[in-house]
């Protein structure tokens, strides 16, 4: 019994020889100072806890948070709307903006003056309905394709993690519209939906015309909507209801408690009635993906509908790195090179003798001699500026401030009187940079309709 007990005494002993160095399962041995691998152990009776803090603190987030936004602007026809448009995008850090009522005709894409590209779905014959997306610069590359399918429906792909988004634009006919429209329109987005693969994210925007109304007893539909619908429900918005429980579709809007000043997305003539009638509505499974879904009333571009947005948490995919072109002149700069190239050979030594290497070598500075002359003649392209006088700004900035103070009594008055004369200055300050350029580099730039990167594969028709 005597040398049992000599014998785990040896083995507890941290200086014995016959334990192991390294701890671990193998001698069932604690971490102790005799082990030299050992940098940071417990205290008595703790947890070694200190080194798994700081490992999850640098641990970097699968997903980033980003901002979709739906704004129906009422129209983007007048001088200087989509430059304020993509103002109020910017200072509310938006990545992805939906725009229902574009009234711009035809389909395609288009760089606006400030870089951001402007895809966009309308009628052939009319400025009537018509939607659109709008990408700032650094989001653009991420685009797989865009299917402009009607002046009331455009879809488009971006490459995201863990799954491919798909962003649906809509603007759903209004109450006074025949039902035969409103069948339609569903149809038509039921197609759109039944054609995407179910492993992708889909998230629709905009203005459905329609009333979900309060919510609060709607405990049955919970995967639906949430607690805090706004308002009256009518006949259009039992049937968005039950389209987006068919598909298993969440209405975000109804999930976050704000006040009613931050639900309401439009405001009647005369401003006696503040409705929810545009929505974000996303899958039901990625529904913890929004941590956030307000309206900003301070958002202003003379609609009466409030923006929309929500803080969206997902990953964007880097595109593929596609080889280096190699370096090719325009027709009409060759003849240029030739001249500068044998007027460098004609002026440098030949080396007749040297072998095949070292000449090359020569030649192929002497070619990029003769590119580097060509380069410096070129002139860089002038940088776009934006059109919109001072003066116009400070319009459009005084009838913010007074939508923000609220639109009682006068005010409504003076908000119509600052809105004709935004009018008015934005359209001076355009035909003065037409005459001054010869050519409008601004937002009149998309309306001549260049080719569409469309993916024609995507759902949609």
């Amino acid at each position: 019994m005597e040398s049992v007990t000599t014998r785990v005494n040896l083995l507890g002993n941290p200086t014995n020889h016959r334990r192991h160095p390294v701890s671990g399962l193998d001698g069932v041995k604690l971490a102790t100072e005799a082990s030299p691998e050992v940098n940071r152990q417990a205290s008595e009776g703790g947890d070694t806890t200190v080194g798994t803090a700081a490992s999850k603190s640098e641990k970097t987030s699968i997903r980033s948070s980003h901002r979709i936004g739906a704004w129906n602007v009422r129209g983007l026809l007048e001088a200087g709307k989509l430059t304020i448009v993509e103002k109020e995008m910017e200072s509310h850090d938006i990545s992805i903006l939906g725009i229902s009522e574009t009234h711009m005709r035809g389909n395609g894409h288009f760089t606006t003056a400030t870089g951001n590209t402007m895809y966009f779905s309308g009628c052939e014959d009319s400025s009537l309905s018509g939607v659109g997306i709008i990408l700032p610069p650094h989001l653009n590359k991420y685009v797989l394709g865009y299917n402009p399918v009607s002046d009331r429906i455009l879809t488009m792909k971006l490459n995201t993690n863990p799954c491919v988004l798909n962003v649906i634009q809509i603007y759903a006919p209004t109450a006074q519209a025949q039902d035969e429209l409103i069948v339609d329109f569903y149809g038509k987005l039921e197609e759109i939906l039944n054609s995407i693969p179910s492993r992708e994210i889909k998230i629709i925007l905009g203005d459905w015309n329609a009333k979900v109304g309060s919510t609060l007893d709607d405990n049955h539909i919970r995967s639906t909507v949430g607690k805090f619908g706004l308002g009256i429900r009518n006949e259009r918005g039992e049937k968005l209801i039950e389209f987006c429980i068919e598909r298993n579709l969440s209405i975000m809007n109804t999930y976050f408690q704000h006040h009613p000043r931050r639900l309401y997305t439009w405001r009647s003539p005369g401003d006696r009635y503040r409705n929810q009638i545009d929505y974000i509505i996303l899958d039901g499974r990625w529904r913890s993906s929004v941590s956030n879904v307000k309206t900003f009333p301070g958002a202003e571009c003379g609609s009466d509908h409030n923006l929309l947005v929500a803080n969206f948490s997902l990953r964007l995919k880097a595109p593929r790195r596609q080889p280096p072109k190699p370096n090719s002149l325009d027709p009409s700069e060759q003849p240029i090179f030739r001249e500068a190239l044998e007027a460098i050979l004609k002026d440098s030594p030949t080396h007749i003798h040297a072998n095949a290497d070292t000449q090359w070598k020569h030649l192929k500075g002497h070619i990029n001699d003769a590119l580097d002359q060509i380069a410096k003649k070129k002139k860089p392209e002038p940088k776009k500026k934006c059109w919109i006088s001072d003066h116009s700004w400070e319009l459009i900035q005084r009838r913010k401030d007074l939508k923000t103070s609220g639109l009682q009594n006068g005010a409504k008055v003076k908000y119509s009187e600052l809105s004709r004369a935004i009018r008015v200055s934005c359209r001076l300050d355009k035909n003065h940079f037409v005459e001054k350029n010869r050519a409008c580099e601004g937002d009149t730039k998309g309306w001549a309709r260049p080719s569409a990167m469309r993916n024609t594969t995507q759902g949609g028709g």
